[in-house]
Formats: structure tokens, C-alpha cells, sequence
């Protein structure tokens, strides 16, 4: 989502970076100046962090450089997660308008780190950490003279609970957004030959991450496993395919003692397995913020069954440009419905969500509305 900020604001603006190194050097290219903050695991830096409330790595770093920044070169000081309120009061003191996009809710996704912890230990880690991401993140949000949401939903509850912040403050909702993979020109023709190429349903995340291996873990025992037992047609005609970094042990067992399932260890390229997939499983029942590879399978045409969680922040109409399922029937029911299209329907459906990426999640369409709202301020 950085990524989708810079390219967004580089679009139409003059713009320099100052933060953790980038590794993409098309995206850097596109960039001004780049200023690359260190991280500082010193026991005198995280020291001299905490005695400030402030928890990232980042700081001294942070401080050595803006110490030499040309303030005056500035109009805009666009922020990225509202974790950082000590770079947001700087901005003010210097009088500078200010953006903050916020990622996630951090107060929300703190506590839930909290609750989801299986050790007193780590637990009490994630509950300090909150109390001082919190305090941050409201000086980040008092300060912003926008504040930028990813989803309604996250807008509502910024509101709710920093209720201190200005009435008059604009909060703006800006979508995930990603550059387009691929032109989609997709005929009956081409769908045929495609569906007859060992078709498939595919999930992706990764896979050491909660919400991911748990959502993956439940598709296959509580829908997939279904299907086998039924002997339904869809678990003969597709196979599932699971592709993500670093799968644990139950994602691993479930794979290799069930029929049809493939599981792909941390692939180099996942692109691949996006343009050859027929349909794009998203079976996420919770976590923050909104999940990125909806919009990367939207970009690739695909169709999307996902649990009104993993939808959240996106325009799907169910059986219109995807499917909306909140339990393993309605997945099933989902999937049966896409499987008995005609190939027309099908490719229609394809299109449909295609040009949901195109209106909604595109780079272009981003950039659209990033500049709208820094003209206006």
C-alpha cells in the first residue's frame, strides 16, 4: 500500500521520500530525492525511543535527517500509517499541511494482537506496544489536516474514537489500488481453452499469518473436504490450489492427505498462478485493514467468493462481479453456481470484475483521487 501512495502522488507531484529503503528501482526512479531511514536495534536506540513513547526503529534515524531537511522546499507533508505522531507535530511546528493514510485502526489491531497471542508473555508485549501506538496515533490524527481511510468502516471508527479531532477535519476514503498487471481481452474462445487446461480454485497469503493459514486451514476441512466426501463434481473437475510464504504444519497435513489439494511453498512469482486461476477463494474471518489480494485477483479478471470480512472496502455485488460467503454452504453454494455458468456467462463475470479493479482499484483511479484531495488542501 506504500507503493500505491508513491505512485499515486508522484503522479502529478514533486516528490521525495524519506524512509525504509526501497528495493524497487522503477519506483525509485519516479521519486525526487530519497532520504533512507535506518533501522536501530541498539539497546541506547530502542532506549532512547521508549523514554519518548515511541516504538519504532526508525527514530534516531529519523531525527539525524529531518535535521537537515529544506523545510522550505515543502507544501505537503504526506504521512504513511498514523503510528508516527512525533514526525506529525515536526510538520506542524514547521507549518506545513499534512496528509496521514491510515492502514489500520491501530488501537483496534493492537488490542486484537493482545487477544490473539498464545503467551502471557508476548500478550503483555502487544498491550505496552498498543498503549503507546495509540497515543501516537492520536497526535498523528489531531494534527493531519486530512486524514485518508482505506475502507468507510475504518472511517467510522476513527471517529468514534478520537472524537477530540476538529469537526470541520476532512477524512477521505481512498481504496487499496494496484497497478495493472495485464490487458484483459478475454473471448469465449480463449476462456474454453483455458478452462480445459487443468483448471483450478485458488487462495493465496501468507501462510504464517493468522487470519491467512486459519482461513486456508478451514476452507479445505470445512468446504473442500465436504465436496470430497459428496464426491461432488467440482472436487473432480477443479483442483485447489494454496500458494503463500511460509505454511505451517496444519496447512502442510491438510494439503498432502487430501485429494485435489496442492500446496505452493513460498513461490518466487505468485503472478502466475493469479492469470491461470478460474476463480479466487478469499475464506478470511478476521484481521485488519483490507486484504490486498482481493484487488490483486480483480486485476487478473478473476471472479472472488469471499467472507463479508475479506470484502470489506470492496464494491462486489454477489453474482454479479463475485460472491459474498459467510459459511462453508455458501461457498459451496458459490462455487456451484460459478462452475454450471456458460462459458458466455463466465467470461461476462470475468469482465464485470475486471472493470470493478479498473473503476475502483486501479493506479489511475488512485491517483485521481490523491490529487483531488491535495489540490483541495
Amino acid at each position: 500500500m506504500v507503493r500505491q501512495s508513491l505512485l499515486s502522488l508522484a503522479g502529478f507531484a514533486e516528490l521525495d521520500y524519506l524512509g525504509p529503503e526501497i528495493f524497487d528501482e522503477a519506483l525509485k526512479q519516479k521519486l525526487n530525492r530519497v532520504y533512507i531511514l535506518k533501522h536501530d536495534k541498539s539497546c541506547a536506540g530502542i532506549a532512547q525511543s521508549l523514554v519518548k513513547g515511541i516504538t519504532t526503529g526508525y527514530y534516531r534515524s529519523w531525527l539525524a535527517k529531518s535535521a537537515n531537511l529544506n523545510w522550505d522546499a515543502y507544501d505537503l507533508v504526506y504521512l504513511e500509517y498514523s503510528r508516527s505522531g512525533f514526525i506529525a507535530l515536526q510538520a506542524k511546528k514547521k507549518n506545513k499541511k499534512l496528509v496521514v493514510r491510515v492502514h489500520n485502526v491501530e488501537k483496534d489491531y493492537y488490542l486484537n494482537r493482545v487477544i490473539e497471542r498464545k503467551s502471557f508473555q508476548n500478550s503483555l508485549r502487544s498491550l505496552i506496544k498498543r498503549y503507546f501506538i495509540t497515543r501516537q496515533e492520536s497526535r498523528c490524527l489531531f494534527s493531519a489536516d486530512c486524514i485518508i481511510c482505506l475502507t468507510d468502516k475504518d472511517k467510522k471508527r476513527l471517529t468514534e474514537l478520537y472524537p477530540a479531532n476538529p469537526d470541520q477535519k476532512r477524512v477521505e476514503v481512498i481504496p487499496v489500488a494496484l497497478e495493472q498487471p495485464c490487458l484483459l481481452a478475454l473471448s469465449p474462445a480463449e476462456f474454453i481453452e483455458d478452462e480445459a487446461n487443468d483448471p483450478y480454485l485458488l487462495i493465496t497469503g501468507s501462510l504464517w499469518f493468522g487470519p491467512n493459514a486459519d482461513g486456508a486451514a478451514w476452507f479445505i476441512k470445512q468446504v473442500w473436504q465436504k465436496l470430497l466426501a459428496d464426491n461432488h463434481r467440482i472436487s473432480r473437475d477443479y483442483r485447489l490450489v494454496v500458494a503463500g510464504s511460509k505454511p505451517g504444519k496444519e496447512i502442510r497435513s491438510l494439503a498432502s492427505c487430501h485429494k485435489n489439494v496442492v500446496l505452493i511453498d513460498s513461490p518466487r512469482n505468485i503472478k502466475p498462478y493469479f492469470k491461470k486461476a478460474s476463480i479466487y477463494l478469499a475464506p478470511i474471518f478476521f484481521g485488519a485493514g483490507m486484504k490486498v489480494k482481493v484487488a490483486e485477483a480483480l486485476s487478473y479478471g478473476l471472479p472472488v467468493i469471499g467472507t463479508s470480512h475479506a470484502l470489506t472496502g470492496y464494491n462486489i455485488k454477489d453474482r454479479e462481479s463475485g460472491y459474498r460467503a459467510d459459511c462453508a454452504n455458501k461457498f459451496i453454494d458459490s462455487l456451484e453456481h460459478y462452475t454450471g455458468l456458460s462459458i458466455e456467462d463466465k467470461v461476462i463475470l470475468k469482465k464485470k470484475s475486471h472493470l470493478l479493479f479498473l473503476n475502483e482499484h486501479s493506479i489511475e483511479k488512485s491517483k485521481f483521487l490523491f490529487q483531488r484531495i491535495v489540490e483541495q488542501i
